[in-house]
């Protein structure tokens, strides 16, 4: 990990680094959150699903999609089951 500039603290992470150097899981993560993007209409609300607990999940949805497949399968579920939910009755099949 880099050092943030300007900081003095260890372990500081700059800006744009997400901390993982393993493609599958940066790769996994990106799909998560693309999928969060469009479901959920934007990039807050994309941050704010994968950065908050969930009923029925163990860990935050940004932990356990960069820990497996598994995960990301875990994850798309709770998200595809959350917008479902948010839509109006009249237009859910």
């Amino acid at each position: 990990m880099r050092a943030a500039r300007g900081t003095n603290r260890p372990g500081a992470v700059a800006h744009g680094s997400s901390g993982i150097s393993d493609p599958q899981a940066l790769k996994r993560r990106s799909e998560a959150f693309n999928l969060a993007f469009v479901l959920l209409g934007g990039r807050r609300a994309a941050n704010g699903f994968l950065d908050s607990m969930h009923p029925g999940m163990i860990d935050v949805p940004r932990t356990r999609v960069g820990a497996s497949d598994l995960g990301l399968i875990e994850v798309v579920r709770v998200l595809r089951r959350q917008a479902l939910n948010a839509t109006p009755s009249e237009i859910r099949p």
